[in-house]
């Protein structure tokens, strides 16, 4: 009988290694569980930064805006703006993108260009017929030659339909100046200058403002000029005594003359307003200031029409009704005997160094005049000229400021008015006045401006004053970017990931 001989035990060391057992073990199968875990979780937030990505660039909206005052934010109005589109409209943006999103345009100014980036985008995907384009005009150098008449530079803006076209400079995106200790403080009007060159090349007709000139105008208009251009009037300029008035003005501007007009320039200035066959509101607008000499063929030009100018200034007693210790720059009310289609209440209204405009009468031969501001009545007249100082027993009363005379007339069935505005303030248009927000000038001439034009418009009840932010950083700093895109999403994030997996393999590979 044979003797029978147990077999050997194979120990789990000594045993070969077989590929197929491996993969049928525990230690495996929880290996393998927790590599599928770790690199679904990869393959997930890959899948969640390239969606995101695509979402953000088709949908600017969803990125969140960390700037302050949140300035790459479209503001009511210029939403409005753009839900009013209706023609389609390029936004020729004159650099490259990459250029515009990393500020390096206009970075001498120390301005955050990104914002111009950031707000068309957002206007594009708001309206479909709206199109941004971005032109690199060292690459593609005819394109200037499109626009013959411009002296396009890199930063430039270009907003066109087929009405017209609008060009938009740093200056009118961004104002910049330097603080006391020599820093560069800069502030943005991008929002307010999209929407307003929306408005102006969608609209089919715009107002017409002619200013006058040929006489030692006293009134620098170019802050005057922005101010009009920026809230939808075309501005124009033209010798009264060698020229025509443009055939469709409709706002006469003569910016404080230093010297008196010609029988025939007086003529030109009475047929405008009193043209019978007028099919719109015509309007004749002027400004004083209290260094003005006496100009009398004008001094009886405003007098048939009701208005006088008187040769004093205008003082106030009472600090609370002035924005300094100077005595001359007054605070004035609206008086509101007008009804054109304003608010009710337009705030601070600052007029510097004014003469009083007086109403010669309420209504005479188809003519009816109206105050417009006045002063509080703390205040009182004193010589212009004088070098003597006031005695405090002047007389205190309330004097109009600003006024207007109005005469209505029928066109085929259709009323039309002429308007004759007087400012006895010239300087309520300069620079710090007429372009500071913190005042309501602008809105109030603008809003009576577009009544004395007979304008309409076509986007109800939408500001298109630029929104002037005093921020110097606009966007996040450098070190906050980094902090947020290098160091939270771009490793952080991961490396928790990865973290997870890792730890979640190390526990399961003792089970």
């Amino acid at each position: 009988m044979a003797k029978h001989t147990p077999k050997k035990k194979v120990s789990e060391k000594s045993r070969p290694f077989r590929l197929r057992d491996f993969f049928s073990s525990e230690r495996a199968k929880h290996g393998a569980m927790a590599t599928a875990i770790t690199v679904g979780v990869l393959v997930i937030l890959l899948l969640v930064n390239v969606v995101t990505g695509m979402l953000t660039q088709r949908y600017p909206s969803v990125n969140l805006d960390l700037t302050p005052d949140s300035v790459n934010t479209l503001s009511d109005s210029a939403k409005s703006v753009a839900d009013h589109v209706s023609m389609d409209t390029d936004i020729y943006i004159l650099t490259n993108r990459d250029n515009a999103v990393n500020n390096l345009v206009y970075s001498e100014y120390g301005v955050t260009y990104s914002q111009v980036a950031a707000l068309s985008d957002k206007l594009q995907e708001r309206n479909a017929r709206i199109r941004v384009t971005y032109v690199d005009l060292d690459l593609n150098p005819g394109f200037s030659k499109n626009f013959p008449e411009e002296n396009l530079l890199v930063g430039d803006i270009i907003v066109q339909t087929a009405h017209r076209y609008r060009v938009l400079t740093v200056d009118d995106l961004f104002q910049v100046q330097y603080g006391d200790s020599g820093n560069i403080i800069s502030s943005s009007k991008v929002d307010g200058a999209l929407a307003t060159a929306l408005y102006q090349t969608n609209t089919e007709t715009l107002p017409v403002v002619a200013i006058a000139t040929g006489h030692s105008e006293l009134l620098p208009t170019d802050t005057f000029r922005s101010m009009l251009s920026s809230n939808g009037f075309l501005v124009q300029s033209f010798s009264l005594l060698t020229e025509k008035i443009p055939e469709q003005a409709q706002i006469v501007l003569l910016p404080t003359p230093s010297t008196d007009y010609t029988e025939e320039e007086i003529e030109k200035l009475t047929n405008f307003l009193e043209d019978a066959t007028a099919d719109r509101d015509r309007s004749v607008m002027v400004t004083f200031h209290t260094t003005q000499i006496s100009l009398p063929n004008l001094d009886e030009f405003l007098a048939k029409w009701g208005l006088q100018v008187g040769s004093d200034i205008v003082l106030e007693s009472d600090s609370s009704h002035l924005v300094s210790s100077n005595d001359t720059y007054l605070l004035a009310q609206y008086d509101a005997e007008l009804e054109f289609g304003g608010k009710s209440d337009y705030g601070y209204l600052v007029l510097p160094q004014c003469r009083p405009v007086n109403k010669l009468f309420h209504e005479k031969d188809g003519m009816r005049t109206y105050s417009l501001l006045s002063s509080y009545n703390t205040s009182y007249l004193f010589p212009a000229d004088s070098v003597d100082q006031p005695t405090g027993d002047e007389e205190k009363k309330s004097y109009s400021l600003a006024a207007l005379s109005q005469k209505r007339s029928a066109v085929e069935g259709r009323e039309y008015s002429s308007n004759l505005l007087v400012f006895g303030c010239s300087t309520m248009f300069t620079g710090g006045v007429i372009d500071t927000s913190t005042f309501g000038d602008a809105a109030f001439v603008r809003d009576l401006l577009q009544y004395a034009a007979g304008s309409q418009n076509d986007f109800d009840g939408v500001e298109v004053i630029p929104s002037v932010i005093n921020e110097v950083n606009l966007t996040m700093n450098s070190t906050e970017l980094h902090v947020w895109g290098l160091g939270i999403f771009t490793l952080l994030i991961p490396a928790l990931a990865l973290g997870g997996g890792l730890f979640v393999y190390l526990k399961r590979r003792h089970l």
